[in-house]
């Protein structure tokens, strides 16, 4: 596996930053961070540090997950055959 190239993660993540700051002008991503407050406090930090952590991340540390989770020799074979 080669990795994610920077252009294909640029073209990749500006939407998702676009999406990032439109969402603070929306009520039902502030109605959703007001209910996770109430439940499980410590989601507040991931609001509190969501653009930075978006805006740090890079096409190798892309790279570095996907080959993880793409990992072929991980990979669970199914098959499915009919029953007659």
């Amino acid at each position: 596996m080669e990795g994610v190239d920077a252009d294909t993660f640029d073209r990749a993540i500006q939407p998702t930053l676009e999406n990032l700051e439109n969402s603070l002008e929306s009520n039902s991503y502030w109605l959703g961070v007001i209910d996770e407050a109430q439940t499980r406090a410590e989601l507040l930090m991931q609001h509190r540090t969501r653009d930075a952590d978006y805006s740090a991340m890079t096409a190798d540390d892309i790279s570095t997950v996907a080959k993880d989770v793409f990992n072929p020799d991980a990979a669970i074979r199914i098959h499915v055959v009919p029953e007659q």
